[in-house]
């Protein structure tokens, strides 16, 4: 029995001797030595991340190259920035010469600005209707019965009085004054024509008046009296230039003379003058202008020695800047002026357009001629005025091309290039 089971132990020890000893000799070895460019990790490529690694650098370096040339070049932008500006405050702050030829370093729009002084604005007037001759006249007759009160109401009063303002704001001015043109009797409750002093006070509180109300009333009031036949007084351009004198246009940019005196003695007549400011100038401005196209047909048969005066004057508005609002009206004004005459004549100012522009606009830049010529009013005496201009206008700016100085280097260049290849020669003109 013994001898069976050791038998038996030493035929099961042979038995897994066999079965384990093919897996043995089936097993690898295992390599103790990595591979070349295969990392123990997962079998990335290192020559690969190498080389992304270097790509990398090297797109960074781009970007900071990239951001070096963006900042040089910001910097030379801002140095020629600060180099214009030293530039424009060095030609600004240089002596202005008179040539008119195109501006001289100042902008179109400060060179067409006519109100270049501080506004000197005068006491508020005070309505007197005693001592006047159609007043006394009036009375005498029994002609005034319908105004007469009304008149009264206003004796010695200024446009703020209360009852002067209450005329004014409820119409009853122009209603009364303005509704014929030759005084009527009294009999059929008719309204007298306005007296001389009337109308100076209307044009007076339209032109000075601080209250917006009351100057659109005034100006109202007053173009409604012009309407007659024969007013009795008719604003004059003396007066309108008087005023805007006053207000601080330049009297030389008017060109009239005398201006001063006459702003004076408008000033005083009044009584003192007060402070105003750009709002209340505009204010005024734009009230006168809205009555001006009212009085212009007198001044066609009333100022038969200086109607190129009143058109200048009329003219010369329409590049400002603060009655730029009141073109419409200006453009009535001048259609008034130049349009033709009862009969049919055409007026005598068309043929002299250009040399009441050239007597004018000397000194404004050419942008400004241009506007001149486009803002004109439209319809057959406007063109016509537009044609003589337009060539005057043209001639001008010929004149101050050629006049103009040409710039050293410029000149230096044409001369040593013997001009450019198209034949035009550093002034820009056409060697053709």
């Amino acid at each position: 029995r013994e001898g069976r089971g050791k038998a038996a132990r030493s035929a099961f020890m042979s038995d897994s001797e066999d079965l384990l000893s093919p897996t043995r000799a089936a097993a690898p070895k295992r390599s103790t030595s990595i591979s070349a460019g295969t990392s123990r990790a997962g079998g990335l490529n290192i020559d690969k991340l190498l080389r992304d690694n270097k790509k990398r650098k090297e797109n960074i370096a781009k970007g900071e190259e990239a951001a070096a040339e963006i900042e040089r070049r910001n910097g030379e932008r801002e140095r020629e920035k600060e180099e214009q500006a030293a530039a424009a405050a060095a030609a600004a702050a240089a002596p202005r010469t008179p040539s008119g030829g195109g501006g001289g370093g100042k902008s179109d729009e400060r060179a067409a600005r006519l109100f270049t002084k501080p506004p000197r604005v005068p006491a508020p007037p005070r309505f007197e209707a005693g001592g006047s001759a159609a007043w006394e006249d009036g009375v005498a007759a029994g002609e005034v019965a319908a105004g007469e009160e009304m008149l009264r109401r206003l004796e010695g009063r200024a446009p703020s009085d209360p009852e002067a303002e209450e005329l004014l704001l409820g119409g009853w001015i122009g209603s009364r004054f303005g509704r014929r043109a030759e005084p009527t009797g009294a009999a059929d409750g008719g309204g007298a024509a306005a007296s001389a002093e009337l109308l100076r006070w209307l044009f007076f509180t339209t032109c000075f008046d601080a209250d917006a109300d009351r100057c659109a009333a005034a100006s109202t009031a007053l173009g409604s009296l012009l309407q007659c036949a024969a007013p009795r007084w008719v604003p004059s351009p003396d007066d309108v230039a008087s005023a805007l004198v006053l207000w601080g246009a330049d009297p030389d940019a008017l060109g009239g003379g005398g201006l001063e005196e006459g702003a004076e003695a408008l000033l005083g007549g009044a009584g003192g003058a007060g402070e105003a400011s750009e709002a209340d100038l505009r204010l005024n401005l734009l009230a006168l202008l809205d009555a001006l196209p009212f009085a212009t047909p007198h001044w066609r048969t009333q100022l038969l020695s200086s109607q190129d005066w009143a058109l200048a004057l009329l003219w010369r508005l329409l590049v400002e800047p603060h009655a730029a609002p009141a073109l419409p009206a200006l453009q009535d004004a001048i259609s008034a002026l130049i349009g033709p005459s009862p009969d049919g004549a055409a007026s005598p100012l068309l043929g002299r357009g250009g040399d009441v522009l050239r007597a004018f606009a000397s000194d404004l830049p050419c942008s400004s001629l241009l506007r001149l010529c486009q803002l004109l009013p439209p319809g057959h005496a406007g063109a016509a005025l537009q044609a003589s201009a337009s060539l005057a206008a043209l001639r001008m700016v010929v004149e101050r091309h050629h006049a103009a100085p040409v710039p050293a280097g410029a000149a230096e260049a044409d001369s040593a290039g013997g001009g450019s290849a198209n034949g035009v020669s550093a002034n820009g003109v056409s060697a053709n």
